[in-house]
């Protein structure tokens, strides 16, 4: 791996203060979106937040209609078989009783 340029660690640090800047999530996810193809070329960029116990879930994309319509919905109703989050409860779950 080649190392960073001045410009690249320049633009990285100057991405960073931005992200930092946010105060919530939902600006947090919107700046994520928009400045991270300028680090990493892509045609898609999305910022997802999953809350099993409150059975939410948030997808915010670049460009916006990245996301199929329904798929939030269709992801809710299955979110109880996805194998990350059934794994990931199961570790919390362990660690709480240990």
């Amino acid at each position: 791996m080649e190392p960073l340029s001045q410009l690249e660690i320049d633009r990285l640090l100057e991405m960073t203060d931005r992200l930092h800047a946010s105060t919530d999530v939902g600006g947090f996810a919107a700046v994520a979106t928009a400045i991270l193809p300028a680090l990493v070329p892509c045609d898609i960029v999305a910022y997802n937040e999953i809350d099993p116990r409150r059975r939410r879930f948030q997808f915010v994309s670049d460009p916006v209609d990245a996301a199929l319509p329904g798929a939030a919905a269709a992801f809710i109703r299955h979110m109880d078989d996805n194998p990350l989050l059934v794994h990931t409860d199961a570790v919390r779950r362990m660690g709480s009783c240990g």
